[in-house]
């Protein structure tokens, strides 16, 4: 008796979270996307305005968790050094390019579902910029306690996907070491270009 009291207890627990963490999940966005407008505003933002858009737009993100999926199963391979200096600039050149379209955080948002999974979640959401839709899914990972990004899909097509298909043919073609260089090397370039 005792035994079946502790399951139901424990469904119990398990049931009320994911609905509370899909609300965290939809929240965590909504308050992103009025903080985006709210810098943005309808002007052309300032140097500092664009600063501070930055830092919201990527606050959420988890670029060393976009990072390792980017690599697959290279990631394992690489020193812990090279790991940490691969997320640190693949991040820095996501963060670069995050507001090369400004119209897009312009867009009406609306909210559909939000699907957990232990500590994983899918968020759907569709934005509106005139009269075209796009549909838009956050892939996130609970990390540290909060909820992070580790992917975003725009129509279909995944942020994360695209660069695992270029950084990983380079390592297949030229082996663990050669290609981490030469990713480096193309990562930094792109860097430079953007600052």
């Amino acid at each position: 008796m005792l035994h079946r009291l502790v399951l139901v207890l424990f469904a119990f627990l398990l049931a009320v979270p994911v609905s509370a963490q899909s609300d965290d999940i939809e929240q965590m966005l909504r308050q992103r996307d009025t903080e985006i407008k709210a810098i943005l505003g309808t002007g052309t933002p300032t140097a500092a305005q664009r600063d501070e858009l930055r830092e919201v737009v990527n606050g959420v993100i988890d670029f060393e968790a976009m990072a390792q999926q980017a690599l697959g199963s290279f990631w394992t391979e690489l020193s812990a050094a090279q790991r940490t200096d691969f997320a640190e600039t693949f991040g820095g050149v996501i963060r670069a390019q995050s507001l090369a379209d400004l119209d897009l955080y312009r867009a009406r948002v609306s909210y559909g579902d939000v699907e957990v999974n232990g500590a994983t979640a899918t968020a759907h959401t569709t934005a509106r910029s005139g009269d075209v839709d796009a549909a838009v899914v956050y892939a996130l990972a609970r990390k540290d306690g909060a909820w992070y990004v580790t992917d975003i899909e725009i129509d279909e097509v995944s942020t994360v996907e695209g660069y695992a298909t270029s950084f990983q043919r380079v390592m297949k073609r030229k082996g663990v070491e050669e290609g981490y260089e030469m990713l480096m090397a193309s990562l930094r370039k792109r860097l430079a270009r953007a600052g």
